[in-house]
């Protein structure tokens, strides 16, 4: 019995490969399980995503063939997505971070409210502020340098992404009462306004 997953979602077609260490062998049961469709999919303008395992040029191109040759897809494209990517989850809460608490999560953090002078927080991925903030953050931990921090008033003495410590300039060149991000470049932390032609988004 095959055990491909097929799952389809708007204009996209999802192929769940985490059962399979052979390439080959989910190739053939996708065959097997894309003729019972009974040319459900042809002419079909549908995106694949692959999940599972991240597929070279030459397998991209098998399954490329197999859909658009035999059960007639068009308008095709191949990605990849890995199901074992981490800090996909997102931890909220509503109201301040107090002196002394400590917030810890794999994933991103987003505080509702401010953070408090002597708090901490610790996030496998990115860290969004809104509201003032003061105390310890520390994005990326412990060495994820693609994570940022946004706060609507940054007022912390000390950020960290990744490995990368940086403490609060004595002056800055704007307002201090504006929207910031704080992203790492050529391994520094670079801290500027948040807005519509920041560099980040």
């Amino acid at each position: 019995m095959a055990k491909f997953n097929i799952k389809g979602m708007r204009n996209r077609i999802l192929f769940d490969i985490n059962d399979y260490d052979d390439f080959m062998e989910a190739y053939h049961d996708l065959d097997e399980q894309l003729e019972k469709s009974d040319g459900f999919y042809k002419n079909s303008h549908m995106k694949a995503v692959v999940k599972g395992k991240e597929l070279n040029q030459l397998e991209k191109y098998k399954i490329r063939e197999l859909l658009e040759t035999k059960y007639g897809f068009r308008t095709l494209f191949i990605g990849s997505v890995n199901n074992k990517k981490k800090n996909e989850s997102a931890r909220f809460i509503h109201g301040t971070v107090r002196s002394g608490q400590l917030i810890e999560e794999h994933g991103h953090v987003i505080v509702l409210g401010d953070t408090n002078d002597g708090s901490e927080i610790k996030a496998g991925g990115n860290i969004i502020i809104m509201g003032r903030t003061n105390g310890l953050l520390h994005a990326g931990y412990p060495n994820n340098d693609k994570a940022i921090v946004a706060a609507i008033r940054m007022e912390s003495l000390q950020i960290r992404i990744g490995k990368i410590i940086s403490r609060a300039p004595d002056t800055k060149r704007y307002r201090a009462d504006v929207p910031e991000i704080a992203y790492t470049n050529n391994g520094k932390i670079i801290l500027e306004p948040l807005n519509p032609k920041s560099k980040m988004l």
